[in-house]
């Protein structure tokens, strides 16, 4: 991005001062900075998306910088802040493990960090309950065990290539959707169609701008749905199915 004076400009929205008309020199005096400090400019690793890497848990680990997208940055910032206890929150598990369906969610959203090592493919469940079946208190608690709970659960008001992004940027964690209440017709196929992009581990086919073909994103982990609804229907493609 740095080297480039096109591009550059994009960190404009990140409070560098640069436009299109000083974008070409920054780059030159940038370029130049490199070349004479190479052997003194530390290095560190940039990645767009969270989950295992070499070994290692991101954000979990400290030893690596991580660097995701700007559509997502301040979203996953806000939803990783460290609060409550362990001792606290072990008692709470106890006591809902002997309901089957708050047992699979549960089980499901711990499950996501370990779709790498233990499993051959990624988890989708749909909880479809009425008002008062508790799925808004078993969700919440679920969501808290790895996101602060005082950011919402994400609704399904997104597009199939907002939540494809937001997958990738995710990998390994679990994903939380809620409110598939209103969804009209099209937009529950859409849906359909983007739970089965997330059970298949792999997003769609692209082209850049010189009609290249660039390499698919791929996301791992759990995803769970809520809503008053079944998503999916009998003639639902099958790895959609929930």
């Amino acid at each position: 991005v740095i080297f480039n004076s096109s591009s550059i400009i994009s960190l404009a929205k990140r409070h560098l001062d640069v436009t299109s008309e000083t974008s070409k020199r920054l780059v030159k005096y940038l370029a130049k900075f490199k070349a004479l400090n190479k052997d003194k400019i530390p290095r560190s690793e940039s990645i767009n998306d969270i989950g295992w890497r070499n070994g290692e848990f991101l954000p979990v680990s400290n030893k690596s910088k991580y660097e995701l997208d700007d559509s997502i940055k301040a979203d996953f910032i806000e939803k990783f802040q460290s609060s409550g206890d362990r001792k606290e929150v072990i008692p709470l598990i106890k006591e809902v493990k002997n309901f089957d369906i708050a047992n699979m969610i549960i089980g499901t959203t711990l499950a996501a960090p370990l779709r790498r090592i233990a499993f051959d493919h990624n988890i989708a469940v749909h909880f479809a309950g009425i008002t008062g079946s508790g799925k808004t208190a078993i969700n919440t608690l679920a969501y808290s065990l790895f996101y602060s709970t005082k950011v919402e659960i994400p609704r399904f008001n997104g597009t199939r290539n907002g939540f494809e992004k937001i997958f990738a940027g995710m990998r390994d964690l679990p994903v939380f959707i809620d409110d598939a209440n209103n969804l009209a017709d099209n937009e529950r196929k859409q849906a359909e169609k983007m739970i089965y992009d997330f059970v298949n581990g792999v997003g769609r086919i692209r082209t850049n701008k010189n009609l290249d073909t660039v390499k698919p994103s791929t996301f791992y982990g759990s995803l769970l749905t809520s809503g008053e609804h079944y998503l999916t229907t009998s003639n639902s493609a099958g790895g959609g199915k929930t």
